[in-house]
């Protein structure tokens, strides 16, 4: 395998970084080190991903890149995972771009394993960040469950920590006799695999719904939809039960199954359509502020929209939603702390200060 140029693309899609790709025939006598694993190329393996010492490239077998900008040499996987975790600059020169390189340009054979190396070791980042970040919290007591909280808290007062944990709580509001009905409808026959179940809650039936952030490093309000195929879900359940009324509500889901409401919607009423007439439908747009109650006042979280088409049918083109971090960071922070009063009653929130 000779030289092969490629172009390896950011997660945002806005930048990009050409790299040699090249194979065994590229490597010198004896080969280099790679700088990243300090190990010589074409054995060397990333730890956590079995069979790393080569990448398939159009068949052939990849053991060594290069960048154009300094001619330097890395084992390709390795390199990848750099990308990944700190951005596309050059590991020496610092050349290239701050985005992370997106899995999508790695071969289907390994994308998956490294994808997961990846996710793993952001997490272990995050987790040593929070760790560092003791010296912003004072705290009076020396006990091990007060430190457990101090570090969930740290954790919890990062956006990029926090976001990938949101979802969407869609309610359909009825009547308790409705209920067991409109869940044996729904749930049984999925309308497409692997998507949620309805379950009920106490005003009604609800899902819990994964959401795409748009852009979660830039600056605040932070906006995300739901996934479309989510949206034939909510439009199916609307065309069959016809609801009078929905809400939402954000939620945080922890490692466990633990899933925390962090803000919610007033119910909104849903419009019905005349039966038997034949008018065309018409866009309309459900949109309502996600708030949460303080012991002072009512806090504006962001503002929910659904847009669907009326008529006999109702379908959902679309969920966005508009969140406000620093609240939402907020009432995580609050409602943790207040949960460890309950639970072991050792902390006073007075004696915990928080550092901008």
């Amino acid at each position: 395998m000779t030289w092969v140029l490629q172009t390896w693309v950011s997660e945002c899609g806005e930048h990009c970084i050409d790299v040699m790709l090249g194979g065994e025939d590229c490597l010198g006598s004896p080969p280099d080190d790679c700088p990243i694993l300090m190990e010589p190329l074409g054995s060397a393996e990333v730890e956590g991903i079995p069979q790393s010492h080569t990448l398939e490239v159009h068949g052939g077998k990849c053991c060594v890149v290069k960048l154009p900008c300094c001619g330097k040499a890395f084992h390709p996987v390795a390199l990848a995972v750099y990308f990944m975790l700190h951005g596309m600059r050059c590991p020496m020169c610092r050349s290239g771009h701050g985005s992370p390189l997106s899995a999508e340009c790695l071969p289907s054979s390994c994308r998956q394993a490294v994808a997961g190396h990846v996710e793993r070791m952001r997490k272990e980042m995050r987790r040593e960040e929070a760790e560092e970040d003791f010296e912003d919290i004072d705290v009076d007591i020396d006990l091990v469950p007060v430190s457990e909280l101090m570090t969930d808290i740290a954790l919890l007062r990062q956006w990029d920590f926090v976001y990938p944990n949101l979802q969407l709580q869609a309610i359909l509001h009825m009547p308790p006799s409705s209920v067991l009905k409109a869940l044996e409808t729904l749930n049984r026959h999925p309308f497409e695999a692997g998507l949620p179940y309805w379950t009920q809650c106490s005003t009604g039936i609800h899902l819990f719904l994964n959401v795409v952030f748009e852009h979660p490093e830039i600056h605040p309000p932070q906006r995300f939809a739901v996934q479309r195929n989510q949206c034939r879900k909510i439009s199916r359940a609307l065309t069959i039960l016809r609801p009078a009324s929905i809400s939402f509500g954000l939620c945080y889901a922890d490692d466990g199954d633990s899933i925390t409401q962090v803000a919610r919607s007033r119910v909104v009423p849903l419009q019905r359509a005349q039966e038997g007439t034949h008018q065309a439908a018409e866009q309309e747009t459900v949109c309502s502020e996600l708030t949460f109650e303080t012991e002072e006042r009512s806090v504006r979280a962001g503002t929910v929209r659904m847009a669907f088409m009326a008529g006999r049918g109702r379908s959902v083109e679309g969920i966005t939603c508009e969140v406000r971090p620093e609240d939402i960071i907020t009432r995580l922070v609050h409602g943790r702390i207040m949960a460890f009063q309950h639970t072991h009653g050792l902390l006073d929130t007075s004696i915990v200060t928080f550092v901008a």
